[in-house]
């Protein structure tokens, strides 16, 4: 496996050059919904900070080959049978963006597999996109009133006043 950072702008060309076959193995393919124009607009407007908050792409691959430059360090990476399984989205956002700031990365995740058709390779895919759907509400719980709440609930401050409270942001 290899974890790095992978710019916009090389999702872009691969985007171009492959479209919808880039996805083949993917199960959830492209998604039109808000999410995805939330994703874009974090293209938009934090292209250096996009990489922090976006989860990233997972892909797989039957076999790829590093190239190094002269001093050694890594320069290339040629893949055969790449599969974006997981990321469609943000890759989709990103080309819906247009021209991509050569500041924007992604987190990207390339996966060697035996084959496209293997029990593991499965699994990769079948795990990569078992999520739970989060709604607009889970977010409330990191809200600056819940947070006062549980620092001044909790049982020390609780105790001094004779109440005993358990308080959960959830």
């Amino acid at each position: 496996s290899i974890i790095g950072l992978i710019p916009g702008g090389e999702l872009n060309r691969l985007f171009g050059a492959f479209k919808q076959k880039l996805f083949d193995l993917n199960i959830r393919q492209w998604l039109k919904n808000n999410y995805n124009k939330q994703i874009t607009q974090g293209v938009e407007d934090y292209p250096e900070e996009f990489f922090y908050y976006n989860n990233g792409i997972t892909a797989i691959c039957t076999e790829y080959d590093i190239e190094k430059d002269s001093q050694g360090r890594n320069k290339f990476i040629h893949v055969k049978g790449l599969q974006i399984i997981n990321g469609a989205q943000t890759v989709r956002s990103i080309w819906n963006a247009g021209e991509v700031d050569p500041k924007l990365n992604v987190l990207f995740r390339l996966i060697k597999v035996p084959s496209s058709y293997s029990g593991f390779t499965t699994n990769i895919i079948k795990y990569q996109n078992t999520q739970t759907p989060i709604k607009t509400y889970d977010f409330r719980s990191n809200d600056p009133i819940q947070i006062f709440l549980e620092q001044n609930l909790s049982e020390q401050n609780a105790s001094n006043q004779g109440y005993m409270f358990h308080y959960a942001r959830k």
